[in-house]
């Protein structure tokens, strides 16, 4: 063994006793414009993940740069090494589809439009979540890789955030009436989801007596709608509606949101099919705790219909349960593979937890 292999091995061997979860466990110091895993740290996920057909890419703050390093990183690894085929997203199915003919070739779709409508909302940061070079990186190297591959690697969207996008696909079945009524419900989520999803003005929509009988007015059509095409069959119709409805519960329902993880679970499974899939979204959702009476997050709904082919990996900022410390102007990204005994985030049901230990974790620069 070499003098620097040794080392490290009597590092591992120490940090095994020290470090309060049992699990193993790897810390890579990198300069700060570097926020990428080692090829150690890599391998070591790769390892664990072979067993898998669906991984959730967890991120504990939306649009962080260093997160979003990270997790391409791992979409890229996970296609080379561990044959991933699908890449599903926390952003509007309808939008994503245009984002699968782009990587699949379309010449005629434009990227950057696309990554703004993603997600509706007026928030700053919700609004340009996927708005940012690494975004960009990511999805023209998925286009350069199925130039090679025969198309193998799809994109597709789960979340339903945009409302116009969801009447589109659902105005074609409707009769001339109710496609005014679905036009009418939309304009008002259209109206909400640009004056007040910024969620701290959303409680106005709550409380406000005009806009709580605008928005039950809005779900009565809605309803109306969703009850003249229940009997039809077309899964992509039937998955907007259903969205349609979840939306509704947003604006007459301070609680409605919690349903939203449901809708998007059945918007998942209508996409994986064969897939083996890899899932980029907000932590939480991939989580398996209790929200709201019988509610999950999305993460519980996949843990019971896909059991040990789940494997969740969160990636956060600096975490106590991980030892190293920050330092200025450095930043170290930690790897935790976590075991039954593991006491990091035991309310969590990451398998994988990657820690950034930065003093400041910049946001992505947003186009």
């Amino acid at each position: 063994m070499t003098q620097p292999a040794y080392v490290l091995f009597i590092v591992a061997f120490a940090i095994s006793f020290i470090t309060p979860c049992k699990a193993q466990y790897i810390y890579t110091e990198r300069d700060f414009n570097s926020d990428t895993l080692s090829t150690a740290q890599v391998d070591l996920i790769i390892k664990n993940t072979k067993q898998h057909s669906i991984i959730g890419l967890g991120e504990a703050d939306h649009l962080k740069g260093t997160f979003y390093r990270i997790k391409s990183q791992l979409v890229r690894e996970l296609i080379l090494q561990n044959d991933f085929d699908l890449l599903l997203f926390e952003a509007d199915m309808n939008t994503c589809l245009q984002l699968n003919k782009y990587v699949k070739g379309n010449t005629t779709i434009h990227l950057n439009q696309l990554l703004t409508e993603m997600n509706a909302t007026n928030n700053y940061i919700l609004h340009n979540v996927y708005n940012t070079p690494e975004i960009v990186a990511l999805l023209n190297w998925i286009k350069a890789y199925n130039t090679l591959h025969n198309n193998k690697i799809s994109i597709a969207g789960m979340d339903f955030q945009h409302p116009q996008n969801l009447a589109n696909v659902i105005k074609d079945y409707l009769p001339q009436a109710l496609q005014s009524e679905l036009a009418d419900a939309v304009n008002i989520y259209s109206k909400y989801y640009r004056d007040y999803m910024d969620y701290k003005h959303i409680f106005r929509i709550y409380t406000v007596d005009s806009l709580k009988k605008e928005a039950a007015n809005a779900a009565g059509k809605v309803q109306h709608i969703s009850n003249y095409l229940s009997k039809n069959e077309d899964r992509y119709l039937q998955a907007n509606l259903a969205s349609l409805v979840c939306m509704s519960g947003f604006f007459t329902d301070p609680n409605g949101v919690v349903y939203r993880d449901t809708t998007m679970f059945n918007n998942l499974c209508l996409q994986i099919s064969t897939h083996k899939a890899m899932i980029w979204a907000a932590a939480q959702h991939l989580q398996e705790s209790n929200t709201f009476g019988n509610q999950h997050w999305m993460g519980a709904y996949i843990r019971h219909k896909w059991n040990q082919q789940y494997c969740n990996i969160g990636i956060y900022g600096p975490l106590d349960c991980l030892p190293a410390p920050e330092k200025d102007n450095r930043i170290g990204l930690e790897l935790l593979v976590k075991n039954a005994d593991s006491n990091c985030l035991p309310n969590n049901n990451e398998s994988i937890i990657i820690s950034v230990k930065a003093k400041v974790i910049p946001y992505a620069t947003v186009l």
